[in-house]
């Protein structure tokens, strides 16, 4: 069941490697070059930007995870046993991303709610 789990992760990630990366520059460079010699919608294009880069950041933890690539003291964690290191990886998810993930899931769902149910909409005609 690791291996299969590790095998989606991979794919997951270099999927975002592969095509996400090459999205996101096409639109930048698409947007950049664009605004110049066109009138383009200049909302849309900066709206997919942010959400490739979002996509992308999400899509890629698990890989730099799975790789240990992600972000850590070395300073500290070079001198600790691999023990030790592994317990301070699962007290860190538990004390500072879960709850962090959790908390911003309750705060966006009750604020997307309230703005659904008060049929908001944005003053931009092209999005936000």
């Amino acid at each position: 069941m690791t291996a299969v789990l590790e095998k989606v992760v991979r794919a997951i990630g270099m999927f975002g490697f592969w095509v996400l990366i090459p999205a996101q520059i096409a639109v930048a460079v698409y947007f950049l070059i664009g605004r110049q010699f066109t009138v383009l919608p200049a909302t849309l294009l900066q709206e997919l930007e942010w959400y490739l880069f979002l996509v992308m950041a999400f899509l890629s933890f698990g890989i730099a995870l799975l790789g240990d690539r992600h972000v850590r003291i070395d300073v500290f964690r070079d001198r600790w046993s691999p023990r030790t290191r592994a317990w301070i990886e699962v007290i860190g998810f538990f004390v500072a991303l879960l709850p962090c993930f959790l908390l911003l899931t309750w705060l966006g769902a009750s604020a997307a709610w309230d703005s659904f149910q008060a049929n908001e909409s944005s003053r931009s005609p092209t999005g936000m």
